[in-house]
């Protein structure tokens, strides 16, 4: 919807036509979805009821051996992610000589592949369990920032883009079928909380990493990039001892019945 906004360079209307997706998905829950039912409170106590369940919950994750190992590792992994995400245009642009329809595009190949990526994870994911693909993903986005380094045409930069799509998509996927196996029952709408919260504020060390070295090397983008992956070994390494995560769905009820027997 923007691309042909900004091939005829009148910018602002790819805004416009942003909103207007935006507006264009949101009406089905204004006109169909009703208020939750329940009593409302005031403001202050609603603040006071979620502070408390925010300290209930932060307890039971540091109580917790391997949701506490998640959640360490999710921050510095989904850190390494959205800095990836974010800067990949930037690198794209100066380092590469990007302009900024062909960015577009790249933004499309990049969501194309995540879609396509979770859809080929799933079955290994209930077969393996969703820990062995996370951290499958993990080392293949430590690669991708590898690869970044050596990069040196649009079209390398466009395969990369896809390596990184598919792994972006299975990692996010993955992660979250993850913490549905860790999470004691009657806490996951707490626990998924905590996971927005994680992955939002996941977004700090990987801009003020790839920012410091771009600069300490003189504008050298591709030292940043590569400094990213280690964000992403460090994750793989947290992750790799968390005990749970094993297999999900149908191969985890094939497993139980063959050991019963």
């Amino acid at each position: 919807m923007a691309l042909p906004f900004v091939r005829a360079e009148a910018v602002g209307g790819a805004f416009l036509a942003t909103a207007a997706l935006f507006a264009g998905f949101a009406l089905p829950a204004f006109l169909v979805l009703h208020t939750a039912p329940g009593p409302t409170m005031p403001a202050r106590e609603a603040l006071r009821e979620g502070g408390r369940d925010v300290r209930e919950g932060l307890r039971l994750i540091l109580r917790h051996r391997d949701l506490r190992r998640f959640f360490a590792a999710y921050l510095f992994y989904e850190d390494g992610v959205n800095t990836v995400v974010a800067f990949s245009a930037i690198f794209a642009a100066q380092t590469l000589g990007f302009p900024l329809a062909q960015l577009i595009g790249l933004y499309v190949v990049v969501q194309v592949s995540a879609l396509l990526g979770a859809l080929a994870w799933s079955w290994p994911t209930d077969r393996l369990g969703p820990r062995p693909v996370v951290m499958i993903t993990l080392a293949q986005w430590a690669a991708v920032t590898v690869a970044a380094f050596f990069v040196q045409t649009p079209g390398q930069f466009y395969v990369l883009a896809v390596a990184a799509g598919t792994g972006l998509g299975a990692v996010q996927a993955a992660s979250r079928t993850l913490l549905v196996t860790l999470t004691p029952r009657g806490m996951e709408a707490r626990m998924f909380g905590f996971y927005a919260l994680c992955g939002k504020s996941a977004a700090i060390m990987g801009p003020l990493l790839f920012g410091t070295i771009s600069h300490a090397a003189g504008g050298n983008q591709r030292l940043g990039i590569l400094a990213l992956g280690a964000f992403f070994v460090i994750g793989l390494g947290l992750l790799a001892r968390v005990e749970g995560g094993g297999p999900t769905g149908r191969a985890a009820e094939e497993r139980a019945a063959t050991g019963a027997a």
